[in-house]
């Protein structure tokens, strides 16, 4: 995984990720297994600094998280109407 993508995929979890890094990482997620890795590392992180216990590690939400994220970034979710 380059820089840029660690770059962008901690911008997205920081919620400071703008459009270009939201579709950069939402189009690679699905066929990268170092991203999609990173990605569960990362949020496995953040749940134990805020003190959740993360459930289950082998959980992979990728796909319904890129369609969700991806109808909100194109305008087409209807919670958004």
């Amino acid at each position: 995984m380059s820089e840029k993508m660690r770059e962008s995929l901690s911008a997205l979890m920081d919620d400071e990720a703008n459009e270009l890094e939201i579709e950069r990482v939402l189009s690679r997620i699905a066929g990268d297994p170092e991203l999609r890795h990173a990605w569960v590392r990362y949020n496995m992180v953040r749940a134990v600094t805020a003190g959740q216990h993360p459930a289950r590690l082998d959980l992979d939400v990728s796909a319904q998280v890129r369609d969700a994220v991806g109808g909100e970034v194109h305008g087409t979710a209807s919670s958004r109407q």
